[in-house]
């Protein structure tokens, strides 16, 4: 039960940093332009390069809902730190 229930909970993790990373990215796009502004003259289907995108540019909080020092603490903590190294931004951990 206790494996089972780990496995769970890492799959839970695993889906709220991929919801957080498609909730928190925001496009210009989906806003119409005002009838005064000028539109854009690049193509909207045009994708930048990788190294032109700077993704994230603020610090990243990751809310764990339950008390500090616990298993799932400890567990977003320890992910935190390999997104870190991987994003090249702060992640901050907050309980």
């Amino acid at each position: 039960m206790k494996k089972n229930f780990k496995s769970i909970l890492l799959l839970l993790v695993a889906m709220f940093f991929m919801a957080m990373a498609i909730g928190c990215s925001s496009s210009e796009t989906q806003n119409d332009p005002k009838p005064s502004e000028e539109p854009k003259t690049e193509a909207p289907n045009e994708e930048k390069p990788a190294e032109e995108i700077d993704y994230p540019t603020k610090p990243i909080q990751v809310i764990a809902p339950v008390g500090a020092g616990g298993d799932t603490d400890r567990n977003t903590r320890n992910l935190a730190r390999f997104l870190e190294d991987e994003l090249g931004k702060p992640v901050v951990v907050l309980t």
